[in-house]
């Protein structure tokens, strides 16, 4: 079985997030990597995957004082979010496929 292997610029493109926002979740424990021997830090696209479906099950922080309208209006943007993140991800991963059948890397 073959594992696509990611970069920490290609995670925080897929998440939508800054590369030092990736750092701290791995250093937290929410996202694993994998340590190279130079220390660099490489992340499977399965765990990623994995933590884009772990937060679209969760819903948006919304208080009691949110009215109906803004609750609707943040429901709607984050699932956005994550179906942009998730198609992000998809399109990473043809892109992978294509270079490697080209044997460009």
């Amino acid at each position: 079985m073959e594992h696509t292997i990611l970069l920490i610029d290609e995670v925080a493109t897929i998440l939508r997030l800054s590369k030092s926002s990736v750092y701290r979740m791995n250093s937290q424990g929410i996202l694993q990597s994998i340590s190279t021997r130079g220390g660099k830090l490489r992340f499977l696209a399965s765990d990623v995957e994995a933590l884009l479906h772990s937060q679209s099950n969760k819903a948006p922080m919304l208080n009691a004082t949110t009215s109906a309208k803004n609750r609707k209006r943040e429901e709607r943007e984050y699932k956005q979010r994550q179906e942009a993140a998730s198609k992000a991800l998809q399109r990473h991963r043809i892109s992978r496929k294509v270079n490697r059948k080209s044997g460009n890397k």
